[in-house]
């Protein structure tokens, strides 16, 4: 079948380069024992930006019209952004703590398609937020260390042209790995990843000449575990 959903796809040979102009501001601090702080603020304006576009068009391969999906130009867009990242030992912000080693990072984005009615007129696949928080702790007593990793990213909507977005779930992972250094040469190292999986979902919904067609993806995700020996020779 043929539909706005399930169109037939082609080229654009009239397709003009994707062009971006922007300034970046980035400040960064190092502290004592090692540890980064840092901030960067940016700001694109971008021209001729492209974007798969469906429409119902007159093609040679047909005898009737058929829905195209194929690149074309939407004209301006902005694009501006915090990104904040971090990572330092615990210890340089407070007095007799563990040996707890972290790391942060949270980034910010907007953007505007003119092209696009709004208010979801953003960036292909440009997330809201996106952030990380991670962390590293080294027993004292015993030649172990225990880590982990949290990462997030808040569902978001994506109103793609005057007819068609797309509403992509919120996306969590969770890693967690302990290390036993048997010596300075022979390390084993047990990881587990996707803790807690949580199954990404992206819905796609074009409404056209009074009718609305919705098609959902569901992206399934599994938990996996590894148990490693690493030997350096």
């Amino acid at each position: 079948s043929n539909t706005s959903i399930s169109p037939d796809r082609s080229g654009n040979p009239n397709l003009k380069p994707e062009r971006a102009n922007g300034i970046d501001l980035a400040f960064e601090r190092y502290l004592a024992s090692g540890g980064v702080m840092s901030v960067n603020v940016f700001v694109r304006d971008i021209k001729d930006l492209i974007r798969n576009v469906s429409a119902l068009e007159t093609v040679s391969w047909a005898p009737v019209p058929r829905y195209v999906n194929r690149p074309q130009n939407l004209g301006k867009a902005r694009v501006a952004g915090v990104e904040f990242d971090s990572k330092f030992q615990l210890r340089e912000l407070m007095d007799n703590a563990p040996p707890l080693s972290l790391r942060f990072n949270l980034s910010i984005y907007d953007s505007k398609v003119e092209a696009v009615p709004g208010p979801y007129n953003r960036i292909d696949g440009q997330p809201r937020a996106s952030g990380n928080l991670g962390g590293d702790y080294k027993f004292g007593s015993m030649p172990v260390t225990v880590g982990g990793n949290f990462g997030w990213t808040p569902a978001y909507t994506t109103q793609q042209t005057a007819a068609a977005a797309q509403a992509v779930s919120t996306k969590r992972v969770f890693d967690a790995y302990a290390l036993w250094t048997v010596n300075p040469t022979t390390k084993f190292r047990l990881s587990l990843s996707n803790i807690g999986p949580l199954d990404s979902l992206s819905t796609t919904t074009v409404i056209e000449g009074g009718q609305r067609q919705v098609v959902v993806s569901n992206g399934r995700t599994d938990m996996s575990v590894a148990l490693r020996l690493e030997m350096r020779l």
